[in-house]
């Protein structure tokens, strides 16, 4: 089992979270302990200070090991931040005709793939870390499986995931500066579906909205597909940005959002919440107010998502899921915000549960580990 041992990493705005599972003999897998420390030095996913953020990895690394008996030397690591996207490529090949019946075998299938492979980026600050054939054509009709089928020309479009290289450096040698080696970049939007979505939700359209504190990430899926990740550079730290601006101290808001919170400001009555404070005496807001601050924030990124979606280019007919996660998904009426935004009927907030054994709620409490999660399971 200890082989089968696998770590995963990530690095927020936020916190940082690390999760340790192992693979079961049923390819579910096990979490054996997660770990959360506060974290600075990260601006919406950019490493902006080393040796802050790295501290707060060593605390969390540190107090995983210990909990755990353990020794940490490599890990998975999520990517996040508005310098992680995708772009559609789409080429062909002419299918090889050695048996004089057109049948395109899997030599074709390779062709066109050294073909993407060998594709130049426009920006040389860029690298490629994922990239996926979505969408074969033969002859310009669409087809599920393509060896077997005949044609002539045989045609495919290429998601491909870019990163800022300088961006994904910096993380990597703050965590290498911690003993930790990463295996792999994995980009959080492109897995953040594998913990929280069903298979039919993949195949039959959904869109995970996973609210982070700087960094809202956002992934289309239809066909069993990714076919458009984005990050948006807004995340939950904006609302209790502006809550703060209200003069509420920032250790109260957290608990603030969660208790008296809501994403619709017409649903909210209008009394005030009072509580203490160790300084200054007692603080108050309006109920509503604080909801006028939340449902803005949530607002401005409904907006977003509504254009990610439209540039995913699914098509007028995608009528998808959208399901939303992260530590900023546990807010009153979210649901009923994002629905009316963005005219989607099933609307529903989620948390990790499917891929692991039975024992995942002694250490999954809360929908903040979504992106860990869907990192272990990756």
């Amino acid at each position: 089992m200890k082989e089968r041992q696998i770590v995963a990493i990530d690095v927020g705005s936020s916190n940082v979270v690390i999760a340790v599972g192992a693979i079961e003999d049923d390819g579910r897998v096990n979490i054996q302990g997660i770990a959360s420390e506060p974290i600075s030095g990260i601006d919406a996913g950019h490493v902006e200070n080393s040796e802050t953020a790295g501290r707060a990895v060593k605390a969390v690394k540190e107090r995983i090991e210990k909990e755990l008996n353990i020794k940490i030397t490599e890990a998975y690591a999520g990517l996040s931040g508005d310098f992680v996207r995708c772009v559609q490529v789409t080429d062909y090949v002419y299918v090889k005709d050695e048996l004089g019946s057109n049948q395109i075998t899997e030599s074709d299938l390779e062709d066109l793939d050294r073909r993407m492979r060998s594709v130049k980026l426009p920006d040389d600050r860029e690298e490629i870390i994922h990239m996926e054939a979505i969408r074969y054509t033969i002859d310009d009709k669409v087809v599920d499986e393509p060896v077997g089928s005949y044609g002539h020309v045989l045609s495919a479009t290429y998601n491909f995931i870019l990163t800022d290289r300088n961006m994904r450096e910096r993380l990597n040698q703050c965590l290498k500066k911690q003993d930790i080696n990463v295996k792999e970049f994995v980009p959080n939007a492109f897995i953040s579906h594998l913990a929280v979505a069903t298979d039919e939700d993949i195949e039959e359209g959904a869109v995970i909205v996973d609210l982070g504190g700087g960094v809202t990430d956002v992934a289309v899926l239809l066909r069993g597909k990714v076919r458009h990740i984005a990050s948006i550079p807004v995340g939950s730290d904006a609302i209790n940005s502006d809550i703060r601006s209200y003069g509420i101290p920032a250790n109260y808001i957290e608990n603030l959002k969660r208790r008296y919170g809501s994403a619709l400001t017409e649903q909210t009555t209008d009394d005030k919440i009072v509580f203490p404070t160790r300084r200054g005496g007692p603080k108050s807001i309006l109920r509503r107010n604080l909801a006028t601050i939340i449902e803005a924030r949530l607002s401005e990124i409904a907006d977003w998502v509504r254009r990610e979606i439209k540039d995913a280019g699914c098509g007028t007919k995608f009528a998808p899921v959208l399901l939303i996660t992260g530590g900023g998904a546990e807010m009153q009426n979210i649901e009923f915000l994002f629905a009316s935004k963005l005219g989607i009927d099933d609307v529903r907030v989620v948390y990790p549960e499917y891929g692991f054994t039975d024992n995942m709620t002694d250490h999954i409490t809360t929908s903040a580990y979504a992106t860990v999660a869907s990192l272990l399971l990756y």
